[in-house]
């Protein structure tokens, strides 16, 4: 990557960061202001003890430089986790872009990209980076369950007079669904999203679409269970979560998971 393209990605990156660079800004100010108020009053204290006034009196003094003291540092540790958690970002979406410019179609660059995208609130561009890194690897169901996870982060973003990014996503589910029906990934991808709408009965059909194209498979059955028990289906996901067992013994997650909805 050129060097005046890594600036411009940079630069883009600062203003998709700019919540928490103000936020950074603001607890630096604090920091400083809490820093010569602090110095003010410690010497100020000082110069009262040394006259030996009456202890009651410098009560008050006292306080303010306590509650100066913790308010710097409170202030420092908000600067810091708000820079570092911007630096990481911008850095993660800046070595996402160079991956690409030298492997456009690596799919993992993409989902990288797309998580550092919806981590700082840009969902149109993160939903656009999993969709084209599902395109290249459309067998990676955490692609998919990426793109989900964004399209419900977005959605309460979204005005009420607005079509939603879950709902845009959900048809794209649908369509792609239709012209590849084989497709186990998609039809999970398509439940768990119904699922996040509340239209459980929906997304029972589509995971158990997604069972029967996979049956030895058991993330789609683990993932089936969870909306049956969430749907008060207990019986039918115990049925399911036994499969599960069945096939992975040493799964300890899915013996969890039986043992949760046997308690129910």
């Amino acid at each position: 990557m050129s060097e005046v393209r890594q600036r411009s990605v940079f630069r883009e990156s600062l203003v998709l960061e700019r919540r928490s660079v103000l936020v950074a800004l603001a607890a630096s100010v604090s920091v400083s202001i809490a820093t010569v108020a602090l110095s003010g009053s410690a010497a100020w204290l000082i110069v009262r003890s040394a006259q030996r006034p009456a202890l009651l009196s410098l009560t008050m003094l006292m306080g303010v430089v306590q509650l100066l003291a913790l308010g710097k540092a409170a202030g420092r540790y908000g600067e810091r986790v708000s820079t570092h958690q911007a630096a990481l970002r911008i850095m993660a979406r800046v070595r996402a872009m160079t991956a690409l410019r030298l492997d456009p179609d690596n799919a993992e660059a993409w989902n990288t990209l797309g998580l550092a995208l919806r981590a700082t609130g840009a969902i149109d561009l993160a939903l656009s980076a999993f969709i084209t890194a599902q395109g290249l690897r459309p067998d990676r169901l955490d692609y998919v369950l990426n793109g989900v996870e964004a399209t419900v982060v977005g959605q309460a973003d979204t005005r009420s007079d607005e079509a939603t990014p879950a709902e845009a996503e959900l048809a794209r589910l649908t369509v792609a669904c239709d012209r590849n029906p084989l497709s186990a990934v998609l039809q999970i991808g398509r439940g768990m999203l119904l699922e996040r709408l509340g239209r459980r009965s929906e997304a029972i059909d589509a995971l158990e679409t997604a069972t029967a194209l996979t049956p030895d498979a058991a993330t789609p059955l683990r993932l089936l269970s969870g909306v049956l028990a969430r749907s008060s289906r207990v019986r039918e996901a115990e049925r399911v979560l036994r499969r599960v067992t069945t096939l992975e013994p040493d799964n300890a997650q899915a013996r969890n998971d039986h043992a949760a909805v046997l308690m129910r």
